[in-house]
């Protein structure tokens, strides 16, 4: 087996490369999450951590059947939940959050949006949030032992009221 034992995100799929001649016979272990168990080099898509264990052999040929393992390791990927939308008045304190599960203590966020906006903090507020700040921001989490990340947007709106006019 070429591929070293590797880790994947949960709903991600992987070839496992092998080195091996095309007249031999392969058989891989379990079969859950493999495109196929009977070619050299499957995709592999499990939920789960998994161990997969290949057999090679020549038919007919007395040759000893070859083995080889391989260990994927699979990572789940955080859930965030958002506002789909902000509405809220010109000039006024703009809040961004993301509820994120399962429940971690040490997710990294960053959050891009108008205007050049960047934050890596979990809540970020801009102060005095003006139209230029309207738009679309979005937030990728990911744990700090983790390959893997989700994103989330939100789209704010920012208006301007007309001044009611007293006669």
């Amino acid at each position: 087996i070429l591929t070293p034992d590797t880790t994947i995100c949960a709903g991600d799929a992987m070839q496992i490369k092998v080195d091996g001649d095309t007249i031999m016979q392969y058989s891989w272990t379990p079969p859950t999450g493999l495109s196929n168990t009977s070619v050299r080099q499957p995709y592999a898509t499990p939920q789960t951590s998994t161990t997969y264990f290949i057999q090679a052999n020549v038919p007919g040929s007395g040759c000893a059947t070859k083995q080889g393992a391989i260990n994927i390791t699979v990572q789940q990927k955080p859930t965030i939940t958002t506002a789909n939308s902000i509405d809220q008045c010109n000039l006024l304190p703009l809040t961004l959050s993301a509820i994120v599960t399962p429940s971690y203590p040490n997710y990294m966020y960053t959050w891009t949006g108008p205007n050049g906006f960047q934050s890596n903090l979990a809540i970020p507020t801009i102060a005095n949030a003006g139209k230029n700040n309207a738009g679309v921001y979005t937030v990728r989490v990911n744990a700090d032992t983790s390959i893997c990340y989700s994103t989330a947007t939100i789209n704010v709106n920012i208006t301007s009221p007309d001044t009611p006019i007293v006669r």
